[in-house]
């Protein structure tokens, strides 16, 4: 498989997960397909209506920070290749990669304390920092796992970059 296909095998499925999100307040109310989606995304999301967008005056599917979470990670999924190309993207470093994530995981955790109370602002902010952590980490490594032929091209000590031999 290509680095392209995996690409797009990832792409497509993003697009249709953020389509099926935003969607459902634009189906009849308790529609078969709204009632499908709703249930489908009650899965990995709470759902709290106090906390989701709102289009058309009826929530989301999911919370606001779910959805900075996925949209971030699509847009950047779908931004970075016009700006970097499929071929010169490396996954962040895991010290990069954490540090995408605090802001949400903070925000998380010192709202369940008690100790700060996270907005719809600070939902979205800290939410779209972790789809863009995530998207620039996972895409780069999926594609390597699906549509890598050859040895993986490892950077030595010295930090020059060296193929890994096979046995």
């Amino acid at each position: 498989m290509t680095r392209r296909s995996a690409y797009l095998l990832l792409l497509i499925p993003a697009l249709l997960w953020c389509a099926g999100f935003m969607v459902v307040p634009l189906l009849p109310l308790h529609s078969p397909a709204a009632d499908v989606l709703t249930r489908l995304y009650g899965r990995v999301c709470h759902q709290i209506p106090g906390r989701s967008l709102l289009w058309d005056l009826a929530p989301w599917a999911v919370c606001i920070r779910c959805s900075a979470i996925y949209l971030a990670f699509t847009v950047a999924l779908a931004g970075v290749p016009l700006i970097r190309g499929l071929d010169r993207w490396r996954p962040l470093t895991p010290p990069l990669f954490a540090a995408w994530l605090v802001p949400v995981i903070a925000d998380a955790v010192l709202d369940l304390s008690g100790l700060h109370a996270a907005g719809s602002v600070s939902r979205l902010v800290t939410g779209s920092f972790a789809g863009v952590g995530l998207a620039l980490t996972i895409t780069p490594l999926f594609m390597d796992a699906l549509g890598q032929r050859r040895a993986p091209t490892l950077i030595s000590s010295s930090g020059e970059p060296h193929a890994r031999k096979t046995v």
